[in-house]
């Protein structure tokens, strides 16, 4: 109340309104994405008949403590949304800062859900003593910087409502150097910690027989995590900002988006690695087709082609004997010393010897396949 008797009211520049606005047509949009994804996941899993494991049980949990939070956010800013809002009440004010700070909690469970569930996820791939020992480490960390950073936010000031309500008699809150030195701490953890884990399919990846495009399609979902982390670098400087500042609704606002950013992008990048065989599916319809067979082997069947092409003698064993008339569209390991034998014996032998080589020679390849 001012001298007047009359409530406070404070200004509200376009600024908020165009921070609270990016806030839903940023964050709606990833919340979709994360909900189809994980969806489509848990789906295949169960159609599959494939059991629900520990990691799937995580990142449901870290979904439902994302929700959580971005609804509260979501109902923290949508006052905000409206142009013609040109003031604020001490009220309204203390609404945000409340739903705000109650948000925080659910951000760390989230976050910690996610980035456990991607270790045990690795932890079924990777078969070294030592890699495996490294994931169980970093799930280590996770767990020792959530908790730390759960019971300061809930410490913060005592008691905790004092945190948006200043009016609270012998209320005791930390400093802003306090708050600034954790937040560089738990922001530290969080971006190495993502890096990691969007890197760490190199160690065994690499290793497997398979097809260098698929493993490259592993790669790239795997490290859409890095996302995640430049969203993490983002609100980090924010943060610093906003503790050095008089608090603004759009920077509040800012720290918001870029908060839901990182957690819907981790939960995405999270789900994609399941969906491998599904994306494969759809690039395959594309014209994309890497599921049997890799880079080398589709140019080395067209060179292969390219040189029964050019063989002169191709056509006159075509139009004479009707030999070869069998495409063959598997990489044929034949050396050249045994084509040349086989194609200079031609001449001698009984038509029954070289249909006999035909089938061998067809054999051969079928198996290669």
């Amino acid at each position: 109340m001012n001298a007047m008797g009359e409530p406070i009211q404070f200004p509200i520049a376009e600024a908020d309104h165009h921070a609270a606005r990016s806030f839903v047509c940023i964050t709606a949009p990833l919340f979709t994405l994360s909900l189809v994804t994980l969806t489509t996941r848990i789906v295949l899993k169960v159609r599959s008949g494939l059991r629900i494991g520990v990691d799937d049980g995580l990142i449901l949990a870290g979904f439902v403590f994302a929700t959580a939070e971005w609804a509260l956010l979501l109902v923290a800013i949508a006052w905000c949304i409206n142009p013609s809002r040109s003031f604020a009440s001490m009220d309204e004010i203390q609404q945000v800062i409340k739903f705000g700070v109650l948000a925080v909690p659910l951000w760390i469970c989230s976050i910690a859900c996610i980035k456990i569930s991607v270790a045990v996820l690795l932890l079924r791939f990777q078969q070294n003593t030592m890699w495996r020992m490294v994931l169980k480490v970093l799930i280590g960390v996770v767990v020792v910087t959530s908790t730390g950073s759960f019971i300061f936010n809930l410490l913060q000031c005592r008691p905790l409502a004092a945190t948006w309500d200043t009016t609270i008699p012998g209320a005791k809150c930390a400093g802003a150097n306090t708050i600034r030195i954790v937040s560089n701490v738990t922001s530290g953890f969080n971006i190495a910690t993502d890096v990691i884990l969007s890197l760490f399919p190199l160690t065994f990846l690499l290793k497997l027989r398979r097809p260098i495009t698929e493993k490259v399609l592993v790669i790239v979902l795997m490290s859409m995590g890095i996302a995640a982390s430049g969203a993490s670098i983002t609100k980090a400087a924010l943060v610093q900002q906003w503790v050095n500042k008089v608090y603004t609704f759009s920077m509040g606002f800012s720290i918001s988006t870029w908060t839901c950013v990182e957690l819907f992008l981790g939960m995405t990048a999270a789900c994609l690695p399941s969906l491998k065989s599904t994306v494969q599916r759809a690039l395959a319809f594309l014209g994309i087709d890497f599921a049997f067979r890799s880079t080398y082997s589709f140019f080395q069947s067209m060179n292969h082609s390219t040189a029964e092409a050019a063989r002169p003698q191709s056509h006159h064993e075509n139009d004479s004997g009707g030999k070869n008339t069998i495409p063959l569209r598997s990489v044929k390991l034949t050396d050249s010393t045994q084509s040349s034998s086989t194609e200079g014996g031609g001449k001698d032998k009984s038509g029954g010897e070289e249909g006999k080589e035909d089938e061998v020679g067809s054999a051969r390849s079928t198996h290669i396949v």
